[in-house]
């Protein structure tokens, strides 16, 4: 007993560090969403069919309270209004577990001018570039009129990044991806049942308010499909928000797996990012919440490992979904490291492995 004492001694130190950075990441909020508040203000102003009824939406770790850097994006979620509702097409899974793509409904006479194509398919790739360019011009006109920001942007692939600059002199980074609204769990393809979920997400789910969405780009790799501009994928971030927000035990477990991550790079030299982790957490959520932390997070890099063995890690929300999506090389080798990392690190170094001012950023891209 006296040794998981002095274990959780040494864990809960850290803990209590990582959480001072959540805290200074939780004071950047303010800044952000008065910068939201003012783009939102010229999106209705602006008049754009799409712009001035769309809401924003938050993720990641800055609003889990996971962030292992005092450097962490913000992830901002541009939910489309009425029409680009999920209630008003039919879902057509392809190609692979968590893809789709969406066709108008027989029965709704008037198709979205512009972005359903002929056949009745949604045009996903041709909405969100229009979102996004649109966008765009918005915040130039933010940035014209509040020079205090420092606005800066740049258009990705499938977002819009925006930089601007607090009370503080910091630069802070938003990332804001368009999504539209998904269907309650039932109505897709290969959900994991209900009853299987943890029981964190029984009420969430049975209010029919919480937020699951589309992202209107799919990985890149299916770039080389002929139907690309047509697809979605599903987000589950805001669900992931919900479940690390109901558990101290299962959040910090979430913290220091990604604390050793950053420390040995698997992010640089894997691709292994933070909703990795949560969604190992989460499919073990039930045997995580509540186990002492040492012993939580030694668990989670144990099962972690397992999946990669199998040369996948699971979606989890969706059946027979590997969101790693690496060759059984690189699987084999990042579980070897992991394994590796949980003989190693003991309760009394990983102080060591706390950041620097000048680490790098925490995302979640």
């Amino acid at each position: 007993m006296a040794y998981y004492s002095c274990n959780n001694e040494f864990v809960e130190e850290v803990l209590e560090e990582l959480h001072d950075i959540n805290n200074e990441v939780d004071g950047k909020k303010e800044e952000v969403h008065s910068f939201l508040q003012t783009l939102q203000w010229f999106m209705k102003e602006d008049g754009d069919a799409i712009l001035q009824d769309t809401t924003f939406d938050f993720a990641g770790s800055a609003y889990e309270g996971t962030a292992v850097s005092k450097v962490t994006d913000f992830d901002i979620l541009l939910i489309l209004p009425e029409p680009y509702v999920a209630d008003n097409f039919v879902v057509y899974e392809r190609h692979e577990p968590g893809i789709y793509k969406l066709k108008w409904r027989d029965e709704y006479d008037e198709r979205p001018n512009g972005f359903v194509n002929g056949k009745g398919y949604l045009e996903a790739k041709k909405l969100r570039e229009y979102t996004i360019n649109k966008l765009k011009e918005v915040v130039k006109d933010v940035k014209k009129d509040h020079p205090h920001w420092k606005i800066h942007f740049k258009k990705m692939l499938n977002s819009l990044t925006v930089y601007i600059t607090d009370f503080d002199g910091d630069r802070l980074k938003l990332d804001i991806v368009v999504q539209m609204g998904e269907p309650n769990w039932g109505q897709l393809a290969n959900m994991t049942p209900e009853e299987e979920l943890p029981s964190v997400l029984e009420s969430y789910l049975e209010n029919d308010q919480y937020s699951l969405f589309y992202s209107l780009a799919p990985h890149n790799r299916f770039m080389v499909k002929n139907d690309y501009h047509l697809l979605l994928s599903t987000s589950f971030s805001t669900l992931e928000k919900h479940c690390m927000n109901e558990s101290y035990d299962v959040r910090a477990a979430v913290l220091l797996a990604k604390l050793v991550s950053q420390d040995r790079g698997w992010k640089k030299d894997y691709g292994l990012r933070s909703f990795h982790f949560k969604r190992v957490a989460i499919k073990h959520y039930e045997e995580l919440d509540g186990l002492n932390i040492w012993s939580g997070f030694q668990r989670l890099l144990k099962y972690l490992a397992e999946q990669l063995e199998n040369a996948e890690i699971e979606g989890f929300f969706i059946n027979d979904q590997d969101i790693f999506n690496k060759d059984g090389n690189q699987c084999t080798n990042l579980a070897r490291e992991i394994k590796q990392a949980k003989s190693d690190v003991k309760p009394n170094n990983m102080w060591n492995l706390l950041p620097s001012s000048d680490s790098e950023t925490d995302s979640d891209d």
